[in-house]
């Protein structure tokens, strides 16, 4: 019998750790492996479907751990795949690498916002607000350049006049939830503000007059 579908985090961070260092340090926490620069889920088959069901619902790479005796199940998606226990640990490490691999092939490399509340970012996703879903729209419309603060106020208070005070309490609060996918908020003095992913240039056009962003 399948189980209760549990609850999952609804945002999974996209590290940066390379492939040698994935090798040295596989396992994140309890029911996760570090395979390339995603967390790829273990779950026991059949006795854990539930989890299984709920990890496929929040699209996060699966590898399933096939009980000795049990049939091994008809595969949901690309972003699940099986091995028989007992499963030597290095059989183990390359299909959850081998599944990063995939998870990394199918995620946008840009930001993308769904229903305008809804924000999908490599392997990750994030449900807003619907005042930072009409800043994300901006910002995400226009990723990797500036936009300007005038912009950000009409497109986020559309029927209101706040003040930059406003926009930058907003901002802030946007920059921290943003955090955990990988993604940043920067401010580009004197001319507004920038959605970037993490480690990623900031560019001459983004760049203030002494070079600081």
């Amino acid at each position: 019998m399948a189980g209760t579908p549990e609850e999952v985090p609804k945002v999974r961070r996209v590290g940066d750790i390379g492939p040698s260092r994935a090798r040295n340090r596989p396992e994140t926490r309890e029911g996760l492996h570090r395979g390339m620069d995603v967390d790829v889920a273990l779950v026991q088959w059949p006795s854990e479907d539930g989890k299984r069901q709920a990890l496929a619902s929040a699209w996060i790479p699966r590898l399933l751990l096939v009980a000795q005796e049990a049939e091994p199940p008809e595969l949901l998606d690309h972003l699940e795949d099986w091995v028989r226990l007992p499963a030597s640990s290095a059989d183990t490490r390359a299909r959850v690498e081998a599944l990063a691999q995939r998870a990394n092939a199918l995620t946008p490399l840009t930001p993308v916002l769904e229903d305008d509340r809804l924000l999908r970012f490599r392997n990750a996703q994030l449900q807003v607000s619907e005042l930072h879903g009409r800043l994300l729209a901006t910002l995400v419309e226009h990723f990797g350049k500036v936009v300007d603060r005038p912009t950000l106020l009409r497109r986020g208070w559309p029927n209101e006049t706040p003040t930059d005070n406003t926009l930058d309490v907003q901002i802030a609060r946007l920059r921290r939830r943003l955090a955990p996918l990988g993604l940043q908020i920067r401010t580009v003095r004197s001319r507004g503000f920038l959605l970037a992913a993490d480690g990623a240039p900031a560019g001459a056009a983004a760049r203030s007059k002494d070079g600081r962003t």
